[in-house]
């Protein structure tokens, strides 16, 4: 099944470890997603089904083999799409070229989960890989000169074109077990590329700090924690208005529950005055009056980054405000919480009882 991936929604995906294709119509486009496989539709021929489904199955071989062998196997297997421009907008040869790629992959992953195709196949897919790789034929990578001595233990080494089928038979039976099927961004590639520039670049950009990437819970508000580096640079690219974020060492003598707010470089700073990540924390006092800062903000169109100690500490307030603004249940704001976050938050140190108890006298008991 194809379902279609808002703009958010890709973002809060962990992108380093997800198979995103970015499909495009010409081979040497300047710029890309960064980590994702690239399929040029332009190679596609003309011709019948059995040809075109041929050159797809190359072609996607060969970006999974560049990808494992670059970033490793992926944790995340759902095939992600990302066209250079929206569906609509693309001209009619490119969007069959399209339909006709995304019905191969539709096809490829259902026999594949029935066991009647498989992703790499002995003899052609070694020798291909070889090729890929730059390996002569059969060869492997050179130990010794033919008079000379192996290596001290005696040990040919694997040649690289097996270790990658090894890695991609590993990744067959994820992609068997895991898969759920194609989704496809909304909007192509020129609407990510407007709205997280950092998320896209020439070949070779460092993705060093996508892991640590704030995840958006809320067309105004991100959650992150401290490995997220809030440069003003990053901050003005996310578009935020306004930080919450714990006191900085020389603040652990503030004990104002409200908290104490800051200007620098025009962003709004609320330093809370927070422990790291202690459950045992009172934060009822706490809360509140840093959701108010948060609606505040969002209120007026302004977006907020929540950059706590920990995870599960930003993602405890964004939940409480969450709650709050959409006026839904603990557990419904837990769920969309747990599939917006990039990464995976520890709900025994989210403050769960206290957040029940200040949110009992905040809404209706309908909703609770």
């Amino acid at each position: 099944m194809v379902a279609a991936l808002s703009l958010s929604q890709l973002f809060n995906l962990p992108i380093v470890d997800q198979l995103v294709l970015d499909v495009r119509h010409r081979v040497n486009e300047p710029d890309h997603v960064i980590c994702a496989l690239r399929l040029p539709l332009s190679q596609l021929p003309d011709g019948p089904d059995e040809l075109v489904d041929a050159r797809c199955e190359s072609l996607l071989l060969s970006a999974l083999a560049k990808h494992v062998e670059i970033w490793g196997l992926p944790d995340k297997c759902d095939f992600v799409v990302v066209y250079g421009d929206a569906e609509d907008e693309a001209p009619p040869d490119v969007r069959r070229a399209q339909a006709r790629f995304i019905t191969f992959l539709q096809e490829r992953l259902e026999h594949m989960k029935e066991r009647e195709w498989a992703l790499v196949r002995p003899g052609q897919d070694r020798r291909h890989l070889q090729q890929l790789l730059g390996d002569p034929l059969g060869a492997g990578p050179s130990n010794n000169g033919p008079d000379q001595q192996n290596n001290e233990d005696d040990q040919p080494r694997p040649d690289a074109a097996g270790l990658l089928l090894a890695s991609l038979k590993r990744l067959e039976r994820t992609l068997i077990r895991n898969c759920q099927g194609v989704r496809t961004m909304a909007g192509g590639y020129r609407v990510l590329r407007a709205a997280y520039p950092f998320l896209t670049g020439p070949p070779g950009t460092d993705a060093s700090n996508l892991a640590a990437l704030p995840s958006q819970l809320h067309r105004h508000l991100f959650v992150g924690s401290r490995p997220f580096e809030a440069s003003a640079e990053r901050l003005a690219q996310l578009g935020v208005a306004a930080v919450v974020t714990h006191n900085r060492p020389e603040r652990r003598n503030i004990l104002d529950v409200r908290g104490q707010v800051e200007l620098v470089n025009g962003i709004e700073y609320l330093h809370l005055a927070l422990r790291d990540s202690d459950p045992r924390e009172d934060v009822r006092a706490i809360f509140p009056p840093a959701a108010d800062f948060i609606t505040r903000h969002v209120d007026a169109g302004r977006t907020v980054l929540i950059q706590l100690h920990g995870r599960s500490q930003s993602a405890a307030l964004g939940l409480f405000w969450y709650c709050l603004h959409e006026r839904v249940s603990v557990p419904l704001a837990l769920a969309a919480v747990d599939s917006a976050t990039r990464f995976r938050v520890d709900h025994r140190l989210m403050y769960l009882s206290q957040l029940y108890h200040l949110l009992a006298a905040r809404l209706p008991a309908p909703d609770m």
